[in-house]
């Protein structure tokens, strides 16, 4: 099932399965960062993580072009 969220972008609902230890770890997270939902809190955490991996690459791209 597809929706549009406040930015328009479209979304997708998907089940994961997570161990217990981990569920967990997202509860106290989401509680301490002060989100909604479990998940929304796992939604922030692949935005944050995405968003290092694209500044990685592009400091990897830029170092190796000075090289």
């Amino acid at each position: 099932m597809s929706t549009a969220n406040d930015t328009g972008d479209a979304t997708t609902k998907i089940d994961v399965r997570v161990p217990d230890r981990l569920l967990e770890k997202i509860d106290e997270e989401y509680e301490r960062r002060g989100d909604t939902s479990q998940s929304g809190a796992v939604r922030d955490c692949c935005h944050r993580r995405s968003k290092d991996v694209m500044i990685r690459k592009a400091s990897m791209t830029t170092y190796s072009l000075t090289q």
